[in-house]
């Protein structure tokens, strides 16, 4: 289980909670003795479970186990780890050249700048993860709008506002022009190319100085901020399939990404 080991220590109440769930509670007498080998084999299985998307797969849990990820309370199956689908090998007559790829995910960023849609190369089933929320395409009645463990609430305007956002695509979201707060994003550094995969990974500047275009004079002021992310896009037939943008980290406005000299304004 190379390939996702370093996962290990954090499932070490996973396989605790599993290993308890295989007799029943309260009957000491039947609990049966599990040796370190016994909780690899725990561990590996719920691995497998997430490499393969798959639930179902997982070892019996107890009735009362809890899953969270950034302080939010999840059910087995949701987050970051089960919905990323940025590790299938595309075949090699549906991929693209290097250079497209580079061009498609400039595309998103020029999109954000740009307060339009159509510039970014779009599938319109794109999808958009933020720390693990899906942020954009989400089914009726609609999901999370920002990385947070909390939910919008539908009995009031704004949580109605936020989940009908939610449930718009990548384009459309652009084309409310509710990112015209963030100045430009550069510089984009640290392109990673998968070619087999159909991946970029990006580590973009999002410079936010307080304006927003198209604003009126009189109108509140955008964030005063810049922000470091990573985001990683999955391309099929040169189009954006799937954005993961994830973690985030929040600089004060003018400081730089540590690399590019003069960046941050």
């Amino acid at each position: 289980m190379t390939r996702m080991k370093v996962l290990s220590s954090a499932l070490v109440c996973a396989a605790a909670a599993t290993a308890a769930a295989q007799e029943p509670a309260g009957n000491a007498a039947a609990i049966k003795a599990c040796d370190r080998a016994c909780l690899v084999n725990i561990l590996d299985r719920y691995l497998n479970a997430i490499y393969a998307h798959d639930p179902k797969a997982v070892p019996p849990l107890t009735k009362d186990v809890r899953m969270t990820e950034n302080t939010g309370q999840l059910d087995v199956g949701e987050g970051l780890l089960w919905r990323a689908v940025l590790t299938e090998d595309v075949p090699a007559a549906q991929r693209v050249s290097r250079e497209v790829m580079l061009r498609v995910a400039n595309s998103y960023f020029d999109a954000l700048e740009g307060d339009s849609g159509t510039i970014g190369a779009f599938a319109d089933d794109c999808v958009r993860h933020e720390n693990g929320y899906r942020t954009v395409n989400n089914p009726p009645p609609g999901g999370r709008m920002m990385p947070g463990p909390q939910l919008p609430d539908p009995n009031t305007e704004q949580g109605k506002s936020q989940l009908a956002f939610s449930m718009l695509t990548c384009a459309q979201q652009i084309d409310s022009k509710i990112f015209a707060y963030m100045k430009h994003i550069r510089p984009r550094r640290g392109l990673i190319l998968d070619e087999q995969k159909q991946t970029v990974g990006t580590f973009p500047l999002f410079v936010h100085d307080g304006t927003r275009r198209g604003a009126p004079a009189d109108a509140p002021p955008g964030m005063l901020q810049n922000l470091v992310t990573m985001e990683t896009f999955s391309v099929r037939g040169g189009l954006i399939r799937h954005v993961e943008a994830a973690p985030f980290v929040t600089i004060p406005y003018g400081l730089g990404n540590g690399w590019t000299m003069n960046s941050g304004r």
